[in-house]
Protein backbone atom coordinates (compact mmCIF):
# COMPACT_ATOMS: atom_id res chain seq x y z
CA UNK A 1 0.00 0.00 0.00
CA UNK A 2 3.07 1.97 0.53
CA UNK A 3 4.94 1.78 -2.44
CA UNK A 4 0.92 2.31 -4.44
CA UNK A 5 0.71 5.59 -2.84
CA UNK A 6 4.47 6.42 -3.28
CA UNK A 7 3.78 5.89 -6.66
CA UNK A 8 0.46 7.93 -6.99
CA UNK A 9 2.47 10.77 -5.58
CA UNK A 10 5.33 10.10 -8.20
CA UNK A 11 2.96 10.29 -10.98
CA UNK A 12 1.08 13.73 -9.53
CA UNK A 13 4.31 15.45 -9.50
CA UNK A 14 5.16 14.51 -12.84
CA UNK A 15 2.04 16.38 -14.59
CA UNK A 16 2.46 19.18 -12.20
CA UNK A 17 5.78 19.68 -13.69
CA UNK A 18 4.99 19.41 -17.32
CA UNK A 19 1.80 21.15 -17.29
CA UNK A 20 3.80 23.78 -15.68
CA UNK A 21 6.67 23.26 -17.89
CA UNK A 22 4.05 23.64 -21.11
CA UNK A 23 3.08 26.67 -20.14
CA UNK A 24 4.40 30.09 -22.26
CA UNK A 25 7.22 31.79 -21.74
CA UNK A 26 9.77 34.67 -22.56
CA UNK A 27 12.39 32.73 -23.65
CA UNK A 28 10.05 31.19 -26.51
CA UNK A 29 11.34 31.38 -30.30
CA UNK A 30 10.37 34.25 -31.81
CA UNK A 31 7.62 34.87 -34.70
CA UNK A 32 9.27 35.21 -38.19
CA UNK A 33 8.10 38.91 -38.26
CA UNK A 34 9.81 39.88 -34.78
CA UNK A 35 13.31 37.71 -36.07
CA UNK A 36 13.17 40.19 -39.13
CA UNK A 37 12.57 42.63 -36.69
CA UNK A 38 15.27 41.76 -34.06
CA UNK A 39 17.72 40.77 -36.52
CA UNK A 40 19.67 44.16 -37.42
CA UNK A 41 19.53 47.88 -36.09
CA UNK A 42 17.50 50.38 -37.79
CA UNK A 43 17.92 53.79 -38.42
CA UNK A 44 14.84 56.48 -39.66
CA UNK A 45 14.41 57.21 -43.46
CA UNK A 46 11.73 59.05 -43.41
CA UNK A 47 8.78 60.80 -41.24
CA UNK A 48 5.60 61.54 -42.81
CA UNK A 49 3.06 63.57 -40.96
CA UNK A 50 -0.52 64.10 -41.45
CA UNK A 51 -2.69 66.78 -40.24
CA UNK A 52 -6.61 66.08 -40.23
CA UNK A 53 -7.56 67.45 -43.20
CA UNK A 54 -4.51 67.92 -44.75
CA UNK A 55 -2.31 65.88 -47.20
CA UNK A 56 0.63 63.99 -45.97
CA UNK A 57 3.90 65.78 -45.70
CA UNK A 58 7.47 64.66 -45.10
CA UNK A 59 9.32 65.98 -42.45
CA UNK A 60 12.13 64.16 -42.23
CA UNK A 61 14.56 67.36 -44.08
CA UNK A 62 13.14 69.26 -41.22
CA UNK A 63 14.94 66.73 -38.47
CA UNK A 64 17.96 67.80 -36.54
CA UNK A 65 20.94 65.48 -38.40
CA UNK A 66 21.31 64.38 -34.80
CA UNK A 67 17.75 62.74 -34.89
CA UNK A 68 18.64 61.39 -38.50
CA UNK A 69 21.21 58.73 -37.61
CA UNK A 70 20.35 57.40 -34.08
CA UNK A 71 20.03 53.77 -33.68
CA UNK A 72 16.79 51.35 -32.77
CA UNK A 73 17.53 48.17 -31.62
CA UNK A 74 14.60 45.76 -31.27
CA UNK A 75 16.05 42.94 -28.78
CA UNK A 76 15.41 39.21 -28.55
CA UNK A 77 14.06 39.98 -24.78
CA UNK A 78 11.92 42.74 -25.73
CA UNK A 79 13.77 46.18 -25.09
CA UNK A 80 13.74 48.28 -27.55
CA UNK A 81 17.23 50.69 -27.28
CA UNK A 82 17.56 53.79 -28.81
CA UNK A 83 21.33 55.18 -28.85
CA UNK A 84 22.24 58.59 -30.45
CA UNK A 85 24.64 57.96 -34.07
CA UNK A 86 27.84 59.73 -34.63
CA UNK A 87 26.15 63.03 -35.31
CA UNK A 88 25.47 64.50 -31.56
CA UNK A 89 22.69 66.89 -30.30
CA UNK A 90 24.83 68.08 -28.07
CA UNK A 91 28.56 67.37 -27.93
CA UNK A 92 29.10 68.53 -24.47
CA UNK A 93 26.85 65.78 -23.24
CA UNK A 94 27.75 61.99 -22.58
CA UNK A 95 26.56 59.74 -25.50
CA UNK A 96 22.52 58.96 -24.76
CA UNK A 97 20.86 55.70 -24.58
CA UNK A 98 16.81 55.18 -23.74
CA UNK A 99 15.76 52.03 -23.06
CA UNK A 100 11.96 50.88 -24.01
CA UNK A 101 9.94 47.66 -24.08
CA UNK A 102 8.15 46.31 -26.86
CA UNK A 103 6.23 43.62 -28.06
CA UNK A 104 4.05 42.64 -31.25
CA UNK A 105 0.73 42.74 -30.64
CA UNK A 106 -2.44 41.94 -32.71
CA UNK A 107 -1.37 39.18 -34.68
CA UNK A 108 1.98 40.44 -35.12
CA UNK A 109 0.57 43.28 -36.98
CA UNK A 110 1.39 46.09 -34.41
CA UNK A 111 4.31 47.10 -31.91
CA UNK A 112 3.29 47.87 -28.64
CA UNK A 113 5.93 50.40 -27.08
CA UNK A 114 6.45 51.20 -23.12
CA UNK A 115 8.88 53.30 -21.41
CA UNK A 116 8.92 51.88 -18.08
CA UNK A 117 11.13 54.84 -16.70
CA UNK A 118 8.62 57.17 -17.68
CA UNK A 119 10.99 59.74 -19.32
CA UNK A 120 9.18 59.96 -22.32
CA UNK A 121 9.14 58.44 -25.80
CA UNK A 122 11.24 60.34 -27.78
CA UNK A 123 10.33 58.58 -31.30
CA UNK A 124 7.15 60.53 -31.42
CA UNK A 125 8.71 63.43 -29.57
CA UNK A 126 6.53 63.53 -26.74
CA UNK A 127 7.78 63.64 -22.78
CA UNK A 128 4.64 62.66 -22.13
CA UNK A 129 4.27 59.88 -23.73
CA UNK A 130 4.92 56.40 -21.69
CA UNK A 131 2.56 53.75 -23.93
CA UNK A 132 1.55 53.72 -27.65
CA UNK A 133 0.75 51.28 -30.81
CA UNK A 134 2.07 51.47 -33.78
CA UNK A 135 0.73 49.46 -36.92
CA UNK A 136 3.16 47.72 -38.76
CA UNK A 137 3.01 48.76 -42.66
CA UNK A 138 5.96 46.87 -43.68
CA UNK A 139 8.58 44.44 -42.44
CA UNK A 140 11.26 43.13 -45.03
CA UNK A 141 14.54 42.58 -44.28
CA UNK A 142 15.21 45.88 -46.23
CA UNK A 143 12.48 48.30 -44.63
CA UNK A 144 10.35 48.84 -41.80
CA UNK A 145 7.67 51.15 -42.02
CA UNK A 146 5.00 51.86 -38.82
CA UNK A 147 2.32 53.88 -38.14
CA UNK A 148 0.92 55.84 -34.91
CA UNK A 149 -2.22 57.98 -34.90
CA UNK A 150 -2.52 60.11 -31.97
CA UNK A 151 -6.17 59.93 -30.83
CA UNK A 152 -5.82 63.11 -28.76
CA UNK A 153 -4.58 65.45 -32.05
CA UNK A 154 -6.27 63.29 -35.04
CA UNK A 155 -2.47 63.28 -36.03
CA UNK A 156 -0.92 60.65 -37.83
CA UNK A 157 3.26 59.59 -38.30
CA UNK A 158 4.55 56.97 -40.36
CA UNK A 159 7.97 56.33 -39.64
CA UNK A 160 10.40 54.59 -42.18
CA UNK A 161 13.56 52.59 -41.13
CA UNK A 162 16.21 50.78 -42.80
CA UNK A 163 18.70 48.98 -41.67
CA UNK A 164 22.09 50.82 -39.98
Amino acid sequence: MKNYLTLKIGILAVFIGLFFSCNKNEDELPTVLAAELISKKWKITDELITYPGQLEISIYDSLDACSKDDIYEFKLDRSLVITEGLVKCDTSLPDFSIILQWQLSNNDTQIDITDTSKSGIPILGSAEMHNFKMDILELTAMSLKVKYLDTLTGITDKLYFAPY
